[in-house]
């Protein structure tokens, strides 16, 4: 099992918080972070870094995407409620033997892939965890 991705690229945030995306180049993840905006008319000035995981640190990542399952999840979590500036998310995780490519608003997979509304069972942390998954692998916040 090969725990270096092909390709990965994962995004996460909302209109007034803070937003991150973490995308592999080169063997490299670069970790972008957006502070909240204050303002309609003022756009964020991105944060960067370029952040080398150690073999271990993908390995980790890997077992950990396997026990969440995250290869059953959906290619959709749409907005099911009637919250328009909450937190949309994406994620483009490519191996050699495995692939996904979800995204969501304000809906979340959970357990068994099924769909978690923003205001959804609290006790079913799924996306929190893989969230977490990333936040371990960059060393960063990510949520």
């Amino acid at each position: 099992m090969n725990a270096l991705p092909r390709r990965l690229c994962i995004s996460i945030g909302g209109y007034f918080g803070p937003s991150y995306e973490v995308t592999l180049k080169k063997g490299r993840l670069i970790y972008t972070y957006w502070q909240s905006r204050e303002s309609c008319a003022q756009e964020p000035e991105p944060q960067r870094e370029q952040i080398q995981p150690s073999a271990k640190q993908w390995q980790n990542f890997r077992r950990t995407l396997s026990r969440l399952d995250v290869w059953c999840w959906r290619d959709k979590y749409p907005n099911s409620s009637a919250v328009c500036d909450g937190v949309g998310w994406s994620a483009e995780i490519v191996y050699s033997d495995r692939s996904l490519v979800p995204s969501g608003g304000n809906c979340f997979p959970g357990r068994d892939a099924r769909a978690l509304p923003l205001t959804g069972d609290e006790r079913d942390n799924t996306f929190e965890r893989f969230s977490r998954a990333v936040a371990h692998l960059v060393g960063r916040k990510f949520h």
